[in-house]
């Protein structure tokens, strides 16, 4: 006779299908006002596709070659993380991440001041 808790197995089976796998990605970073398509890879047409952007959630139609999800143009209110979920049966996944950072967030451009400065210290080293 086996005896135990039949329902702790079905808890534990839930918390498996709703698991996430994260997938870890190194920022991209993407010039101002520039297009940009993020690729989700697509294993089953069965399935429900879902991108998470910094500011919304959109429903993807999943096609052979992967849901793509468009920037029109970036900047740094696109700015952010970008998920990509599926979800069949009751079981739900994070099929890809994006880290995405404009490049006019915390860089400028080079002033001409230091232009001159790098130039007076290069000709001031090669003077004879």
């Amino acid at each position: 006779m086996i005896t135990g808790n039949c329902s702790r197995c079905s808890q534990e089976s839930k918390k498996a299908h709703n698991s996430t796998e994260k997938v870890e990605n190194s920022p991209i970073v993407l010039p101002s006002g520039s297009r940009y398509f993020l690729r989700c890879p697509v294993s089953s047409l069965h399935a429900e596709y879902v991108w998470k952007t910094p500011s919304s959630s959109k429903s993807c139609s999943p096609k052979e070659d992967g849901c793509l999800l468009l920037i029109e143009s970036m900047s740094s209110l696109q700015d952010g993380d970008y998920e990509c979920t599926s979800e069949e049966k009751g079981y739900k996944k994070v099929v890809t991440q994006y880290q995405l950072r404009s490049s006019a967030l915390g860089r400028t451009a080079p002033s001409g001041f230091m232009w001159v400065c790098v130039a007076a210290a290069l000709m001031g080293r090669f003077s004879w």
